[in-house]
């Protein structure tokens, strides 16, 4: 056999090794290139070949030979294919199995959170060092989701809007109103909140709507003159 025909024996049993699984059992593809590449030709045989290349492995010349034509050292071809199969089969079975997980879990009532607790599961989520743990989550959680949890007995709807998903309670909203009810605040394109020019109640606009929280955010000054917006 001579350095061409070698080469190209080692590249198609390579090949053939198929499965990522079992690479580490395929005798090194670029070691034994580097081993026939400094073979002479035509000086040396087919058998001298695989005399050349056994020794680096502990092995006989003639194990050799099978074991690389099998494509993968200690198993059989017919093995290999096997192996592979129960894979494919235990794939399929995990794939399975993760479907009806998920449609499980479709079924299961979402509970509804504040807009400023949905906003910290999602921060801790999307987090840029990977997934905050809920251990980190209640331990570096803002005052106001802490409160919101503690105070107001919600540590269980924390808890199953982290594990199974939840729903954003639709927040009230309010004018600030004089004792005119003449629009004192208003929120501009940009998030911002700004003194309103006096809009009465009847000319306001959605953008006179506030938060609870844009408003104490604001000016806690201004929540007493609040009134819900009820349309």
């Amino acid at each position: 056999m001579d350095k061409k025909y070698l080469l190209n024996l080692i590249e198609t049993n390579h090949n053939m090794a198929g499965d990522l699984l079992y690479l580490t059992r395929v005798i090194p593809q670029g070691l034994v290139h580097e081993w026939a590449s400094k073979l002479d030709e035509p000086k040396i045989t087919e058998k001298q070949a695989w005399e050349t290349l056994a020794p680096r492995f502990s092995m006989t010349a003639t194990d050799l030979e099978r074991q690389v034509l099998d494509g993968f050292i200690g198993m059989t071809f017919e093995e290999i294919e096997m192996e592979s199969y129960k894979i494919k089969k235990l794939s399929g079975e995990v794939k399975k199995l993760h479907a009806e997980n998920e449609a499980l879990r479709a079924t299961i009532k979402k509970v509804t959170i504040p807009q400023f607790v949905a906003d910290w599961i999602g921060e801790c989520k999307n987090n840029e060092g990977g997934v905050m743990s809920l251990y980190g989550a209640l331990n570096e959680m803002p005052t106001e989701v802490a409160s919101w949890m503690i105070d107001g007995g919600s540590q269980n709807y924390f808890a199953r809007a982290w594990l199974d998903g939840y729903e954003v309670e639709e927040e009230k909203l309010y004018y600030v109103l004089s004792p005119e009810e003449k629009t004192m605040l208003q929120i501009n394109g940009n998030g911002d909140v700004l003194h309103s020019m006096g809009i009465s109640l009847k000319e306001a606009q959605t953008y006179h709507q506030l938060t609870e929280k844009e408003i104490k955010d604001y000016d806690e000054r201004f929540w007493p003159f609040a009134v819900e917006v009820t349309e």
